[in-house]
Protein backbone atom coordinates (compact mmCIF):
# COMPACT_ATOMS: atom_id res chain seq x y z
CA UNK A 1 0.00 0.00 0.00
CA UNK A 2 1.47 3.04 -1.18
CA UNK A 3 1.35 6.06 2.18
CA UNK A 4 2.43 9.82 1.99
CA UNK A 5 5.43 10.95 4.70
CA UNK A 6 3.47 13.50 5.92
CA UNK A 7 6.72 14.45 7.79
CA UNK A 8 8.44 15.04 4.53
CA UNK A 9 5.66 16.78 2.95
CA UNK A 10 5.70 18.88 6.04
CA UNK A 11 9.78 19.32 5.86
CA UNK A 12 9.10 20.32 1.38
CA UNK A 13 6.01 23.02 2.60
CA UNK A 14 7.94 24.67 5.22
CA UNK A 15 11.47 24.88 2.66
CA UNK A 16 8.95 26.37 0.22
CA UNK A 17 7.68 28.37 2.38
CA UNK A 18 10.53 30.28 3.46
CA UNK A 19 12.15 29.79 -0.36
CA UNK A 20 11.04 32.34 -2.60
CA UNK A 21 9.35 30.05 -5.35
CA UNK A 22 10.81 30.39 -9.33
CA UNK A 23 8.42 32.73 -11.74
CA UNK A 24 5.80 30.38 -13.49
CA UNK A 25 6.19 29.30 -16.37
CA UNK A 26 4.06 31.60 -18.93
CA UNK A 27 4.50 29.44 -21.99
CA UNK A 28 6.63 32.83 -23.65
CA UNK A 29 9.52 33.45 -21.90
CA UNK A 30 12.13 32.38 -19.14
CA UNK A 31 14.18 34.79 -16.72
CA UNK A 32 17.77 34.15 -16.53
CA UNK A 33 19.76 34.37 -12.70
CA UNK A 34 20.26 37.84 -13.91
CA UNK A 35 16.99 38.55 -14.36
CA UNK A 36 17.14 39.03 -18.21
CA UNK A 37 14.43 37.80 -20.08
CA UNK A 38 15.05 35.34 -22.43
CA UNK A 39 11.91 35.02 -25.38
CA UNK A 40 11.18 31.17 -26.51
CA UNK A 41 10.36 32.03 -30.12
CA UNK A 42 11.05 28.58 -31.50
CA UNK A 43 9.23 27.07 -29.04
CA UNK A 44 5.92 29.17 -28.15
CA UNK A 45 3.89 32.26 -30.48
CA UNK A 46 5.25 35.92 -30.39
CA UNK A 47 2.53 37.90 -28.07
CA UNK A 48 -0.70 38.68 -29.55
CA UNK A 49 -0.59 36.61 -32.40
CA UNK A 50 -4.17 35.78 -33.75
CA UNK A 51 -3.76 31.73 -33.49
CA UNK A 52 -2.19 31.77 -29.87
CA UNK A 53 -5.14 29.99 -28.02
CA UNK A 54 -5.84 27.69 -31.01
CA UNK A 55 -2.03 26.62 -30.94
CA UNK A 56 -2.08 25.91 -26.90
CA UNK A 57 -5.05 23.53 -27.43
CA UNK A 58 -3.61 21.52 -29.84
CA UNK A 59 -0.08 21.14 -28.64
CA UNK A 60 -1.09 20.74 -25.30
CA UNK A 61 -2.95 17.78 -26.40
CA UNK A 62 -0.49 16.66 -27.49
CA UNK A 63 1.98 16.84 -23.96
CA UNK A 64 2.20 13.11 -22.87
CA UNK A 65 4.50 10.55 -23.22
CA UNK A 66 7.87 11.13 -24.16
CA UNK A 67 9.55 8.18 -23.44
CA UNK A 68 10.51 4.71 -25.43
CA UNK A 69 10.32 1.56 -23.99
CA UNK A 70 10.79 -1.99 -24.84
CA UNK A 71 7.56 -2.57 -26.92
CA UNK A 72 9.18 0.47 -29.20
CA UNK A 73 12.76 -0.83 -29.17
CA UNK A 74 15.09 -3.29 -28.25
CA UNK A 75 16.96 -3.19 -25.28
CA UNK A 76 20.92 -3.54 -25.14
CA UNK A 77 20.53 -7.19 -23.95
CA UNK A 78 18.36 -7.91 -26.84
CA UNK A 79 15.95 -8.64 -24.06
CA UNK A 80 12.19 -6.69 -23.78
CA UNK A 81 11.09 -6.49 -20.36
CA UNK A 82 7.15 -6.23 -20.08
CA UNK A 83 7.42 -2.87 -21.90
CA UNK A 84 9.37 -1.29 -19.85
CA UNK A 85 10.83 2.64 -20.14
CA UNK A 86 14.10 2.31 -21.65
CA UNK A 87 15.00 6.52 -22.45
CA UNK A 88 13.28 9.55 -22.69
CA UNK A 89 12.53 10.43 -26.51
CA UNK A 90 15.16 12.77 -28.30
CA UNK A 91 15.10 14.11 -31.88
CA UNK A 92 16.55 16.86 -33.71
CA UNK A 93 14.26 19.70 -34.99
CA UNK A 94 15.71 22.65 -36.47
CA UNK A 95 19.09 21.39 -36.13
CA UNK A 96 18.78 20.70 -32.49
CA UNK A 97 18.79 17.25 -30.24
CA UNK A 98 15.83 18.17 -28.56
CA UNK A 99 14.20 16.35 -25.64
CA UNK A 100 10.43 15.28 -25.50
CA UNK A 101 8.11 18.27 -24.61
CA UNK A 102 10.99 20.66 -26.58
CA UNK A 103 10.88 19.07 -29.20
CA UNK A 104 7.36 19.18 -29.32
CA UNK A 105 6.50 22.67 -28.85
CA UNK A 106 9.62 23.59 -31.71
CA UNK A 107 8.37 21.11 -34.18
CA UNK A 108 4.84 23.03 -33.21
CA UNK A 109 6.01 26.38 -33.75
CA UNK A 110 7.40 25.53 -36.95
CA UNK A 111 4.28 25.46 -38.36
CA UNK A 112 2.20 27.98 -36.94
CA UNK A 113 5.18 30.23 -38.66
CA UNK A 114 4.17 28.31 -42.40
CA UNK A 115 0.80 28.06 -41.71
CA UNK A 116 -1.07 30.50 -39.71
CA UNK A 117 -4.06 28.28 -39.42
CA UNK A 118 -3.23 24.62 -39.18
CA UNK A 119 -3.90 24.69 -35.56
CA UNK A 120 -7.49 25.75 -35.45
CA UNK A 121 -10.34 22.76 -35.24
CA UNK A 122 -11.49 23.08 -38.65
CA UNK A 123 -8.00 21.86 -40.29
CA UNK A 124 -7.70 19.09 -37.75
CA UNK A 125 -10.55 18.02 -38.04
CA UNK A 126 -10.09 17.27 -41.92
CA UNK A 127 -6.20 16.69 -41.34
CA UNK A 128 -4.97 13.54 -43.36
CA UNK A 129 -2.09 11.27 -41.93
CA UNK A 130 0.32 12.55 -44.38
CA UNK A 131 -0.44 16.34 -42.64
CA UNK A 132 -0.31 15.44 -39.12
CA UNK A 133 2.85 13.38 -39.60
CA UNK A 134 4.62 16.61 -41.47
CA UNK A 135 3.65 18.37 -38.26
CA UNK A 136 5.35 16.00 -35.50
CA UNK A 137 8.10 14.96 -38.63
CA UNK A 138 11.78 15.45 -37.14
CA UNK A 139 14.25 17.14 -39.00
CA UNK A 140 14.98 13.59 -41.27
CA UNK A 141 10.80 13.59 -41.75
CA UNK A 142 10.07 10.39 -39.48
CA UNK A 143 7.93 11.01 -36.64
CA UNK A 144 9.61 9.79 -33.81
CA UNK A 145 6.44 9.25 -31.40
CA UNK A 146 6.08 5.57 -30.64
CA UNK A 147 2.16 5.86 -31.05
CA UNK A 148 1.69 8.60 -34.02
CA UNK A 149 -1.65 6.65 -35.11
CA UNK A 150 -2.73 7.44 -31.52
CA UNK A 151 -1.93 10.92 -31.66
CA UNK A 152 -3.36 11.31 -35.20
CA UNK A 153 -6.74 10.69 -34.19
CA UNK A 154 -6.51 12.52 -30.79
CA UNK A 155 -6.01 15.57 -33.05
CA UNK A 156 -9.01 14.94 -36.06
CA UNK A 157 -11.08 13.56 -32.87
CA UNK A 158 -10.47 16.94 -31.22
CA UNK A 159 -11.13 18.69 -34.29
CA UNK A 160 -14.34 17.24 -35.44
CA UNK A 161 -15.54 17.37 -31.39
CA UNK A 162 -15.24 21.04 -31.51
CA UNK A 163 -16.86 21.51 -34.94
CA UNK A 164 -19.68 18.85 -34.06
CA UNK A 165 -20.57 21.34 -30.95
CA UNK A 166 -19.93 24.64 -33.04
CA UNK A 167 -17.55 25.45 -30.55
CA UNK A 168 -13.60 27.17 -31.12
CA UNK A 169 -11.07 27.48 -28.24
CA UNK A 170 -11.60 31.44 -28.25
CA UNK A 171 -15.20 30.58 -27.01
CA UNK A 172 -14.48 28.39 -24.45
CA UNK A 173 -12.06 30.76 -22.82
CA UNK A 174 -14.23 33.84 -23.47
CA UNK A 175 -17.18 31.89 -21.75
CA UNK A 176 -15.22 30.75 -18.98
CA UNK A 177 -13.87 34.22 -18.43
CA UNK A 178 -18.02 35.41 -17.73
CA UNK A 179 -17.82 32.88 -15.28
CA UNK A 180 -17.88 34.10 -11.11
CA UNK A 181 -15.30 30.80 -10.67
CA UNK A 182 -13.38 31.03 -14.49
CA UNK A 183 -11.14 27.84 -14.10
CA UNK A 184 -13.82 25.84 -12.69
CA UNK A 185 -15.71 26.37 -15.66
CA UNK A 186 -12.99 26.11 -18.32
CA UNK A 187 -12.08 22.68 -16.81
CA UNK A 188 -15.70 21.92 -17.11
CA UNK A 189 -16.16 22.86 -20.67
CA UNK A 190 -13.51 20.96 -22.11
CA UNK A 191 -13.95 17.90 -19.74
CA UNK A 192 -15.38 15.77 -23.05
CA UNK A 193 -12.49 17.07 -25.70
CA UNK A 194 -10.45 13.94 -27.03
CA UNK A 195 -7.01 14.65 -25.54
CA UNK A 196 -7.84 16.02 -22.62
CA UNK A 197 -10.81 13.73 -21.38
CA UNK A 198 -10.89 10.86 -19.25
CA UNK A 199 -7.89 12.08 -16.52
CA UNK A 200 -9.27 12.17 -13.09
CA UNK A 201 -5.91 14.86 -11.70
CA UNK A 202 -6.73 16.57 -15.22
CA UNK A 203 -2.85 17.14 -15.36
CA UNK A 204 -3.35 18.29 -19.35
CA UNK A 205 -6.59 20.14 -18.51
CA UNK A 206 -4.83 22.35 -16.00
CA UNK A 207 -1.28 22.42 -18.03
CA UNK A 208 -3.63 24.17 -20.84
CA UNK A 209 -5.13 26.22 -18.19
CA UNK A 210 -2.40 27.24 -16.14
CA UNK A 211 -0.55 27.87 -19.59
CA UNK A 212 -3.78 30.82 -20.41
CA UNK A 213 -3.77 31.93 -18.17
CA UNK A 214 0.24 32.70 -17.71
CA UNK A 215 0.66 34.05 -20.71
CA UNK A 216 1.68 37.65 -20.85
CA UNK A 217 -1.72 38.29 -22.50
CA UNK A 218 -3.70 36.04 -19.33
CA UNK A 219 -6.41 34.70 -21.87
CA UNK A 220 -7.51 32.95 -19.15
CA UNK A 221 -8.57 35.61 -16.40
CA UNK A 222 -7.16 33.12 -12.81
CA UNK A 223 -4.77 34.70 -10.94
CA UNK A 224 -2.24 32.57 -9.30
CA UNK A 225 -3.80 32.44 -6.25
CA UNK A 226 -7.23 31.03 -7.11
CA UNK A 227 -8.07 28.38 -4.60
CA UNK A 228 -9.05 26.39 -7.55
CA UNK A 229 -5.84 25.13 -8.56
CA UNK A 230 -4.69 22.06 -8.26
CA UNK A 231 -1.22 19.82 -8.59
CA UNK A 232 -0.67 19.13 -12.04
CA UNK A 233 0.83 16.01 -11.44
CA UNK A 234 3.21 14.57 -14.83
CA UNK A 235 6.47 11.98 -14.65
CA UNK A 236 8.42 14.27 -12.97
CA UNK A 237 6.54 15.30 -9.85
CA UNK A 238 6.11 11.78 -9.00
CA UNK A 239 9.80 11.05 -9.40
CA UNK A 240 10.55 13.90 -6.97
CA UNK A 241 7.74 12.81 -4.62
CA UNK A 242 9.19 9.40 -4.79
CA UNK A 243 13.02 10.42 -4.16
CA UNK A 244 12.30 12.99 -1.80
CA UNK A 245 10.30 10.46 0.32
CA UNK A 246 7.07 12.38 0.05
CA UNK A 247 5.28 9.28 -0.69
CA UNK A 248 6.39 5.92 -0.42
CA UNK A 249 5.32 3.30 -2.68
CA UNK A 250 5.05 0.27 -0.25
CA UNK A 251 4.03 -2.73 -2.32
CA UNK A 252 4.73 -0.98 -5.73
CA UNK A 253 8.20 -0.77 -4.59
CA UNK A 254 9.66 -3.46 -7.19
CA UNK A 255 8.15 -1.63 -10.38
CA UNK A 256 9.56 1.59 -9.30
CA UNK A 257 13.35 0.35 -8.86
CA UNK A 258 14.99 1.41 -11.88
CA UNK A 259 17.95 -0.92 -12.96
CA UNK A 260 20.34 0.01 -15.85
CA UNK A 261 20.48 -2.18 -18.74
CA UNK A 262 24.51 -2.41 -18.93
CA UNK A 263 26.55 -1.00 -15.90
CA UNK A 264 28.67 0.26 -18.39
CA UNK A 265 25.36 2.09 -20.03
CA UNK A 266 23.83 4.03 -17.27
CA UNK A 267 21.93 6.09 -19.88
CA UNK A 268 19.43 3.40 -20.14
CA UNK A 269 17.00 2.58 -17.27
CA UNK A 270 14.73 -0.52 -17.14
CA UNK A 271 11.58 -1.13 -15.51
CA UNK A 272 8.33 -3.01 -16.07
CA UNK A 273 5.47 -1.69 -16.63
CA UNK A 274 3.13 -0.62 -13.43
CA UNK A 275 0.00 -2.38 -12.98
CA UNK A 276 -2.73 0.11 -13.83
CA UNK A 277 -4.16 0.09 -10.20
CA UNK A 278 -0.41 0.63 -8.90
CA UNK A 279 0.23 3.54 -11.46
CA UNK A 280 -3.20 5.23 -10.28
CA UNK A 281 -2.76 4.63 -6.26
CA UNK A 282 0.84 6.36 -6.51
CA UNK A 283 -0.20 9.16 -8.91
CA UNK A 284 -3.09 10.19 -6.14
CA UNK A 285 -0.79 9.93 -3.41
CA UNK A 286 1.59 12.48 -5.12
CA UNK A 287 -1.21 14.43 -5.80
CA UNK A 288 -2.47 14.37 -2.47
CA UNK A 289 1.05 15.22 -1.09
CA UNK A 290 1.51 18.24 -3.29
CA UNK A 291 -0.85 19.66 -2.29
CA UNK A 292 -0.31 18.93 1.34
CA UNK A 293 3.28 20.80 0.42
CA UNK A 294 1.15 23.74 -1.26
CA UNK A 295 -1.19 24.42 1.90
CA UNK A 296 2.10 23.91 4.37
CA UNK A 297 3.60 26.68 2.34
CA UNK A 298 1.03 29.33 1.96
CA UNK A 299 1.23 28.79 -1.55
CA UNK A 300 -1.23 27.75 -4.57
CA UNK A 301 -0.26 24.48 -6.48
CA UNK A 302 0.69 26.49 -9.68
CA UNK A 303 2.74 28.72 -7.78
CA UNK A 304 4.90 26.17 -6.91
CA UNK A 305 4.60 24.25 -9.93
CA UNK A 306 7.92 25.53 -12.12
CA UNK A 307 10.11 25.00 -8.62
CA UNK A 308 8.65 21.29 -8.63
CA UNK A 309 8.81 20.52 -11.97
CA UNK A 310 12.05 22.35 -12.43
CA UNK A 311 13.79 19.89 -10.24
CA UNK A 312 14.28 17.56 -12.66
CA UNK A 313 17.21 19.48 -14.05
CA UNK A 314 19.33 18.01 -11.03
CA UNK A 315 16.55 14.69 -10.97
CA UNK A 316 16.37 13.27 -14.37
CA UNK A 317 15.23 9.90 -15.20
CA UNK A 318 18.56 8.49 -16.27
CA UNK A 319 21.22 10.67 -15.77
CA UNK A 320 22.92 10.82 -12.11
CA UNK A 321 21.62 13.27 -9.85
CA UNK A 322 22.86 16.26 -8.87
CA UNK A 323 21.99 16.42 -5.44
CA UNK A 324 24.17 19.13 -4.12
CA UNK A 325 23.06 21.49 -6.45
CA UNK A 326 18.80 20.88 -5.88
CA UNK A 327 16.89 23.74 -3.73
CA UNK A 328 15.52 20.11 -2.15
CA UNK A 329 18.79 18.48 -1.07
CA UNK A 330 18.84 19.36 2.63
CA UNK A 331 15.20 17.31 3.06
CA UNK A 332 15.86 15.00 0.60
CA UNK A 333 15.60 11.36 1.30
CA UNK A 334 17.87 10.72 -1.82
CA UNK A 335 16.39 7.63 -2.76
CA UNK A 336 17.39 7.92 -6.09
CA UNK A 337 17.00 4.40 -7.07
CA UNK A 338 13.32 4.97 -7.49
CA UNK A 339 11.30 6.02 -10.77
CA UNK A 340 7.69 7.20 -11.59
CA UNK A 341 5.40 4.50 -11.96
CA UNK A 342 5.61 3.53 -16.14
CA UNK A 343 2.45 3.40 -18.16
CA UNK A 344 1.98 3.99 -21.91
CA UNK A 345 -1.34 6.82 -21.57
CA UNK A 346 -1.97 9.83 -23.38
CA UNK A 347 -3.10 11.41 -20.04
CA UNK A 348 0.10 12.47 -18.86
Amino acid sequence: MTFINHEQTRKIGELLKTNEPKPSLNFYSYTLPDGTEVIEDTKQPPLNHPATIDFLFAVIMQDYGFWLGSDNIASSTGEHAANGYITPLWAMAGGKRLKGSDFLWTVSMGVLKVWEDFFCPQNLAIADNDTIEWWLADDAGRVPFPDFSQRASLARDYGRDMMRNHLSARNIVGEANKSAQPLKKFLQSISHLPGYQGDPLQKKPLLLAMALANRPEHFLHVPPDDPDWRPIIDYHLMRLALRTGMVDPGNWLPHVEARCVKPEKPGEIKTPYIPLEGEQEIREKVFQAIQEVATISGKSPVQLDFTLWDARRYCPEIEVPNCPACPFTGECQKRTNLFQPVRRTTWY
